[in-house]
């Protein structure tokens, strides 16, 4: 369990703003934090060394909600 004030929006916000940066729709680790943390030299089971997880597949169950709206263009007015 981790401590409240440990991690906060505002916290995550300059994480990505000091280690990170866009690239064509894509938030990418910038360059100067991949060479002063070694990121290029790490693997990602270095990070993760358990085995991946197994997702069992279940099939799309049926919404018993509410219909979904209709637009106003496919309201047919009387």
């Amino acid at each position: 369990s981790r401590r409240k004030h440990r991690f906060s929006r505002d916290r995550l916000k300059l994480f990505l703003k000091q280690h990170c940066e866009p690239h064509d729709g894509v938030i990418k680790t910038k360059a100067s934090s991949m060479a002063k943390y070694n990121l290029g030299e790490q693997n990602f089971s270095y990070y993760f060394p358990d085995d991946p997880p197994t997702f069992i597949f279940s099939p799309a169950s049926r919404r018993r909600g509410r219909p979904p709206k209709l637009s106003s263009s496919t309201l047919v007015s009387n």
